[in-house]
């Protein structure tokens, strides 16, 4: 590693981690400090991915809004219809 100059295996081990555990993080790091470099801000695609992920999200809640909603009413609706059927029939619950 750059402050030690020991090998990712070598400080994984007196870590006690596994090797590619560490060699991941310091992917990242090198990753997020390059992204600093570049000022943190993002390129035209990732904006327009950001952009849909975010429309996506928000119509995906509504759905999931919409969907417990009916699951809410299912059980009143169930119980309706038995007490119609109930009633029909003429019979005794």
């Amino acid at each position: 590693m750059q402050e030690t100059g020991k090998s990712i295996a070598q400080v994984a081990k007196d870590l006690g981690i596994n090797a590619g555990t560490l060699a991941n993080w310091v992917q990242m790091d090198r990753l997020a400090r390059e992204q600093d470099t570049n000022g943190g801000e993002l390129a035209e695609s990732e904006r327009e991915e950001l952009a849909w992920l975010r429309r996506q999200r928000a119509e995906w809640a509504k759905e999931r809004a919409e969907l417990e909603m009916e699951r809410d009413d299912t059980p009143m609706l169930v119980k309706q219809r038995w007490s119609r059927l109930m009633l029909v029939t003429g019979l005794q619950g």
